[in-house]
């Protein structure tokens, strides 16, 4: 099993200006996988997976992912976290739609952005996984992260992602991550007034079918991150 309490000393770490993680680092079946230099975009980022070798369509092979970072534009704000279902096909090369969602709904208002999973599995295709977290202890690894923050709650924000009606389907680990989540700031991703009225208040996923009815037009202008 991985070392919780190890991989997210490891990501504090990272996270620092002086300790920046600038090639892949392999430790005990834990990778953590630093982003390309951008000229245009000068962000740093980078994820956490594990080792195991996966079949999905992507450049990066490796079956869980456990964490995302990325500094945005936005020197002196918040850092928002993403708490979503589970990772698709980005890797520290390529974005995937989620993400890129994600990036345009936060990136002028927050300092970073940070995402997690319900599961760490990575899949393009939204199903039901095994309720079954004992070799990829992932909610473990939720809980240790989110204790980074336990004295300063107020500087991060929580968004609601994982995509409605997974309460019911998954009862115990949102009830387990919820509990986890007192005294955080928490939002959702909704419609913006005027898109589809009737389907406002649901708390949805980025990335669900349901965002391509409206064409091409920037996620921004028909999304937007509001109280939970």
């Amino acid at each position: 099993m991985m070392d919780v309490k190890k991989v997210v000393k490891k990501i504090v770490d990272y996270k620092q200006h002086n300790s920046y993680l600038k090639e892949v680092t392999l430790d005990n079946e834990v990778v953590y996988a630093p982003f390309p230099k951008d000229k245009e975009k000068n962000n740093y980022g980078f994820m956490v997976f594990s080792e195991e070798e996966t079949e999905i369509k992507s450049d990066c092979k490796y079956k869980h992912r456990y964490y995302y970072y990325e500094e945005l534009n936005k020197k002196n704000g918040k850092n928002i976290i993403f708490i979503m279902f589970n990772p698709s096909t980005a890797s520290p090369g390529k974005d995937d739609q989620t993400i890129r969602n994600c990036r345009t709904l936060v990136e002028e208002k927050y300092k970073s952005m940070e995402i997690i999973n319900i599961f760490s599995e990575r899949s393009s295709k939204e199903g039901k996984f095994a309720d079954d977290d004992l070799k990829n202890n992932n909610l473990d690894f939720i809980e240790e992260f989110l204790k980074i923050y336990k004295n300063n709650q107020n500087e991060q924000e929580v968004v609601i992602a994982w995509g409605y009606a997974k309460d019911k389907a998954y009862p115990q680990k949102i009830k387990k991550i919820n509990e986890q989540l007192k005294g955080f700031t928490k939002k959702k991703i909704i419609l913006k007034d005027g898109a589809l009225e009737e389907a406002q208040n649901l708390a949805r996923h980025p990335n669900q079918p349901f965002w391509k009815g409206f064409g091409e037009k920037s996620f921004d202008k028909i999304a937007e991150i509001t109280e939970y």
